[in-house]
């Protein structure tokens, strides 16, 4: 009977070393590039996402600098209906305006460069944006803890890519929104083998009809910025 037993269990246990190995070297890679990201004093991307569960498309641009300021613009339509969102923070403050109706807030920006760069992170800029309703601070706010707003798990490493002609490493983790386990989402992300930067991502929730693919145009890393980029338009 014990060699029986063994004889069934080997194959499995010798897979698990390979299989722990592949998480490890997973979250390793994330954890660099995420470190790369979070540390850096400016960050720019421009995006552009695809939606084929509710059939949305968004092209997107993002300037954020260590001191909060930023500057957020997004444009696309979701079935057919045209939607877009324009963000400016001087540092201090932030105002948003959402089309359509010409909704317009004003909120803190306070510690907005971190839960930013968590957010393009962790789960991109457009998918993050319309995957959660971001908690900013205010007056009446507690600053979001961010290791409970995208907390990951269940890293692993996949093969070799290509995204746009640009060698790529694959890696799979899982998203919980908010901490709750049943609003995780299963994300795959494409990372330049070169900058460790992303070039891709797709975000799969397990309780949402979202099918979302974002494509990285432009993810860079310190780049000078015009101060007049964060001036609050008239």
């Amino acid at each position: 009977m014990r060699c029986l037993l063994s004889a069934l269990l080997l194959p499995t246990l010798l897979q698990l070393p390979l299989a722990l190995a592949q998480e490890n070297e997973g979250e390793k890679l994330f954890r660099a590039m995420e470190k790369k990201i979070t540390a850096a004093k400016v960050i720019q991307i421009v995006a552009e996402m695809d939606d084929q569960g509710e059939a949305a498309k968004f092209k997107a641009s993002l300037i954020l600098t260590k001191g909060n300021k930023a500057r957020v613009r997004v444009r696309g339509d979701v079935k057919g209906q045209k939607m877009s969102t324009e963000m400016t923070s001087d540092g201090s403050k932030m105002k948003v305006l959402m089309m359509p109706g010409g909704r317009e807030e004003e909120q803190s920006a306070k510690k907005l460069h971190g839960l930013f760069s968590t957010m393009v992170s962790r789960v991109g800029l457009i998918g993050g944006l319309r995957i959660v309703r971001v908690a900013t601070g205010g007056k009446d706010r507690k600053d979001p803890d961010l290791e409970k707003l995208f907390r990951l798990s269940s890293f692993k490493l996949g093969g070799a890519d290509s995204v746009r002609g640009h060698n790529a490493k694959v890696l799979t983790y899982t998203v919980h929104i908010g901490g709750n386990d049943a609003d995780a989402a299963r994300v795959t992300l494409w990372v330049d083998a070169k900058t460790l930067l992303p070039l891709k991502r797709a975000i799969v929730p397990q309780t949402s009809a979202m099918r979302i693919t974002e494509y990285y145009d432009e993810f860079k890393l310190d780049a000078e910025v015009d101060a007049k980029t964060f001036e609050f338009p008239k």
